[in-house]
């Protein structure tokens, strides 16, 4: 009964080499989570840089569309304006 408490240590060199594996794994499974870490960051950047680029564009559509909104209104006074003057 004492014996299943009290187990024998193991040789050494087993020991070492057993722990060694161990260390081998969670270093491949360590690097394998930090590839993949990396690629999902990098697809994140890029998707980021994406809608920086839309929103730009979009600021650009608006300033745009404001700006001709602003001419065609300008426009508009003058004519009404223009009608209300008496004609000499």
């Amino acid at each position: 009964m004492l014996s299943k408490i009290f187990k024998k240590k193991q040789d050494p060199k087993q020991e070492n080499e057993i722990t060694s594996q161990i260390v081998e794994q969670m270093t491949l499974v360590l690097n394998q989570f930090n590839n993949k870490l990396d690629l999902r960051f990098n697809e994140i950047s890029a998707q980021i840089k994406d809608l920086e680029l839309s929103i730009s564009s979009l600021e650009k559509q608006l300033l745009n569309k404001d700006l001709k909104d602003k001419q065609a209104l300008g426009m508009l006074h003058y004519k009404i304006e223009e009608k209300r003057k008496p004609n000499f």
